[in-house]
């Protein structure tokens, strides 16, 4: 969308779970003040479900909340690790050495994407990519799984979005060129990731590169975090998820770097910093969401002046 089409981003809210994953509970996110829309990981495949989707309905229609994408993972003993940098080029996504899970997860993929849009109208998805690597015998095949479903969302006008992980630049750049579905296959930007995985201590370098190199921003989560070094290693966690405003994230500049650019779509807070229960986890995220719309507000007068 241009910028000459409308003044203002657009809904902002929370990265929302109900039954399964790591978004802040649906049950309660729900009355956090100012909440417009959630991104929604999707449930455990046994929950893929009419009666699921009822549930969700019924929490978010009254309030006018909208569902601006299904965020796709893979739970159990044998889905995504997140332990360690090293387990998630091992266990996350297509980035999988072993071709039969791929293919199951491609095919899971397929059902969650087909399920989001038949029971809760959802346009867009997006996931981690995992293990990126040309000279993995796996590559091709992560590419051949992509495209397959980007081909699927694009049926309906729909995206199929990468989040910021464990790849540098140059190798998420190189691998959407390889996957050639432009205007379909975009970014989902999570900029503390760039933290933790990369010790970046100036992150926002990461979205100039994304926006020189003409790729599409497709969401956003706002996260925070403070790296440990500038030398990360894949055995531990380069640093750790903090409040919004106290890690290295600039938001105002992020805003403001993205409102240029032209994106006007939703602004969701994500948050994942461990000890913390489902009500904390919420009032944590509403006093986030509040102190975005400020800043929102702030950018949107500016450029309107």
């Amino acid at each position: 969308m241009s910028p000459s089409q409308t003044n203002k981003f657009g809904p902002k809210g929370l990265f929302g779970s109900y039954g399964a994953g790591i978004g802040a509970p649906l049950e309660l996110a729900v009355e956090a003040p100012g909440v417009e829309c959630f991104q929604l990981h999707v449930p455990e495949e046994k929950d893929l479900t009419p009666d699921w989707a009822n549930r969700v309905k019924e929490l978010i229609e009254p309030r006018g909340i909208q569902i601006a994408r299904f965020v796709i993972g893979y739970s159990g003993p044998e889905g995504d690790q997140y332990d360690s940098p090293q387990r998630v080029l091992e266990t996350v996504g297509f980035g999988v050495p072993d071709h039969q899970k791929r293919k199951a997860r491609l095919e899971l993929t397929k059902k969650y994407i087909r399920f989001g849009h038949e029971y809760l109208g959802v346009k867009d998805f997006n996931a981690h990519l995992g293990h990126v690597d040309p000279n993995n015998e796996f590559f091709n095949p992560m590419v051949e799984a992509v495209q397959e479903c980007c081909d699927l969302t694009a049926s309906w006008g729909g995206h199929y979005d990468v989040e910021t992980g464990p790849e540098k630049f140059e190798a998420l750049h190189a691998f959407m060129k390889k996957v050639n579905r432009p205007g379909v296959f975009r970014v989902n930007l999570d900029l503390a990731n760039i933290v933790l995985y990369h010790g970046e201590w100036e992150p926002i370098t990461f979205l100039r590169k994304l926006l020189d190199a003409g790729l599409e921003i497709g969401g956003v989560h706002l996260k925070d975090a403070i790296p440990t070094t500038c030398n990360p290693s894949l055995q531990q966690w380069n640093g750790e998820e903090v409040h919004p405003g106290q890690g290295m994230v600039n938001f105002p500049l992020l805003l403001k770097t993205l409102f240029e650019s032209g994106y006007r779509d939703a602004i969701v807070v994500e948050r994942e910093v461990l000890g913390e229960n489902g009500l904390q986890k919420v009032r944590r995220m509403a006093e986030t969401l509040t102190w975005v719309y400020n800043l929102c507000r702030d950018i949107e007068r500016a450029f309107a002046a």
